[in-house]
């Protein structure tokens, strides 16, 4: 974001202009919330050297992550166990949280699979996005377990920030999609309702 707005300066100005103009129009302002991350995945991808340092400087109001990938690889290859990366989540979430002077909403993820995005007749080895691992077993139970995880740390936290984020509604070609699919129908929707409410 910072260098496709030409720099810190100029990227700290666009957002102050965002929040300038919700205010205009009645809203209390914009709360920026940044996605973090450790592991870079994407190529070109750079984790910042003082992120709490930007973050301030830009106003950002709080933290959170894309992906467990982001801050917890597996090393299996080609598959990594779902429940075992949701087992992990909790600490992680505290690291983060740890890292960071904003507040830090964690993220369950419900699936990782970026084999879709790799050109289909190569051969599938172990050389970074998208030949990665594919985590397997995320079903809808296991899902179920990691939002319960994820509610738990969330209840110990001020009610401010008693927020989720949950990778991701349609995210099919990383196998991370929160919509009705042919295996297994409404089942993750059914799962986030069973925990949180309709």
């Amino acid at each position: 974001m910072i260098e496709g707005l030409g720099g810190l300066e100029k990227t700290c100005q666009a957002l102050k202009r965002f929040d300038e103009k919700a205010r205009k129009i009645g809203l209390a302002g914009i709360h920026f919330n940044a996605v973090v991350w450790k592991i870079p995945i994407l190529p070109g991808e750079k984790t910042a050297a003082d992120a709490n340092g930007i973050l301030d400087t830009l106003g950002f109001s709080s933290v959170t992550s894309y992906v467990w990938v982001h801050h917890d690889w597996p090393s299996g290859f080609p598959t990594a166990s779902y429940s075992e990366m949701a087992s992990r989540a909790p600490q992680k979430w505290q690291d983060i949280a740890s890292e960071y002077k904003l507040p830090y909403y964690p993220n369950v993820t419900m699936g990782w699979d970026s084999s879709p995005r790799a050109c289909q007749s190569d051969v599938y080895e172990n050389l970074g996005y998208p030949f990665g691992f594919i985590l397997e077993g995320n079903t809808p139970e296991i899902f179920r377990y990691a939002l319960l995880s994820a509610r738990e740390y969330l209840l110990r936290k001020p009610a401010s920030e008693r927020i989720l984020t949950i990778n991701a509604w349609n995210e099919w070609t990383e196998g991370s999609y929160l919509e009705p699919d042919t295996i297994h129908q409404m089942g993750y929707l059914q799962a986030i309702r069973d925990v949180f409410g309709e």
